[in-house]
């Protein structure tokens, strides 16, 4: 849902409560985007996810929106899952990303799902320098510890994506946002939907622009507010 609000610019409090647009639409229906709108200005547009394809009919649902490639976790050669897990590590995405850049001469749209932090959180086992241990709940502090080396993992992942680009010496600009807080916290169940729901996205660029003062907006206008930063 979060996907569908970043890429198409709708509000799904439009739509029925419970209504899913990638696995009740999307997968048989086009839809104008912020894909089309990238290739109406001369962008190739590539989508990279390191699940599987058929996941909500992404391999589907991304050819509707308009993408042109896109890489799932089954054409992702020496991908690695984290130990007794379905999800997969997020460095190799570096290495996508920059497949698809250098895979046209032009300019590139490239809109990547990452999913090494999802859950459910493992109980830490081994040695980590970081770990939690003024928690009276054994459980949930060996999980925070998980999580938090997970995301050191994922923190790297960001400095290298973005040495890589720097690299390249290309104009980029890069958005990065998230979908939903992890669920690790007391509580949970009384924190509301705004809570569970707000998160940090933050942009790396090459171009100059201005640093931007904080703001708050709904995901639905984050796509709307990328092109009018970037007029």
């Amino acid at each position: 849902k979060s996907e569908y609000e970043f890429l198409t610019g709708l509000n799904m409090d439009l739509l029925p409560n419970g209504y899913n647009p990638y696995v009740q639409y999307l997968h048989s229906n086009g839809v104008d985007s912020l894909v089309t709108k990238m290739k109406d200005l001369g962008y190739t547009a590539t989508a990279i996810h390191s699940y599987q394809g058929e996941f909500f009919d992404r391999w589907r649902v991304y050819e509707q929106l308009g993408f042109e490639t896109f890489v799932p976790y089954e054409c992702i050669s020496g991908i690695e899952k984290r130990t007794g897990k379905i999800w997969a590590n997020d460095e190799i995405l570096i290495s996508e990303i920059n497949a698809a850049l250098d895979s046209t001469a032009g300019g590139d749209f490239v809109f990547t799902v990452t999913v090494q932090l999802h859950g459910n959180y493992l109980p830490y086992e081994g040695d980590y320098e970081n770990e939690i241990s003024n928690f009276d709940d054994e459980e949930l502090a060996s999980k925070l510890t998980y999580y938090l080396s997970e995301l050191e993992l994922f923190d790297k992942t960001i400095e290298n994506l973005v040495k890589s680009l720097e690299q390249r010496e290309e104009p980029t600009y890069v958005l990065f946002y998230s979908d939903h807080l992890p669920s690790l916290f007391y509580g949970v169940d009384e924190m509301s939907d705004d809570e569970k729901f707000t998160t940090q996205f933050f942009t790396w660029d090459n171009l100059g622009l201005e640093k931007q003062s904080d703001k708050h907006i709904e995901l639905y206008q984050l796509s709307t507010y990328m092109f009018d930063t970037l007029d």
